[in-house]
């Protein structure tokens, strides 16, 4: 599970990149950077929905140099449920953007805006963890 939710927030992360990088009329690379952003959203609903009613793991874990002190991130039940409003916000947030801020009019701060959007949505779905 733990992998699931590292590979979904990455997809989230990354799902700006295809329209920052197909340019000002490129409709296609608006509609893959969205598609990348509904994937992540799907794969991290899927890794929330299962966490929630799972024990937690710890996705990382290390030595940290406090006497007594761990560096961990896991996903408990409580953090997952939190989650489930914030990405279905998220997700609906890109298919808005879609017709709200479209790249043919905006031009290349349109592709900005959604490389921006999916590192806040990352940065979200990070959070609670």
């Amino acid at each position: 599970m733990a992998e699931l939710y590292l590979a979904a927030v990455s997809l989230i992360f990354c799902s700006g990149l295809p329209a920052l990088a197909w340019g000002r009329w490129a409709k296609s690379g608006e509609i893959l950077s969205v598609s990348l952003l509904l994937a992540g959203v799907t794969l991290s609903l899927g890794a929330s929905l299962a966490g929630a009613w799972q024990t937690p793991a710890p996705m990382l874990a290390a030595a940290w140099s406090i006497p007594g002190g761990n560096f961990l991130i896991e996903l408990d039940g409580l953090a997952a449920l939190f989650l489930l409003p914030a990405l279905v916000i998220i997700g609906l947030g890109g298919i808005y953007g879609l017709g709200y801020f479209p790249q043919s009019r905006h031009g290349v701060a349109a592709g900005r805006l959604r490389l921006f959007y999916g590192i806040l949505g990352a940065s979200i779905v990070l959070l609670p963890v």
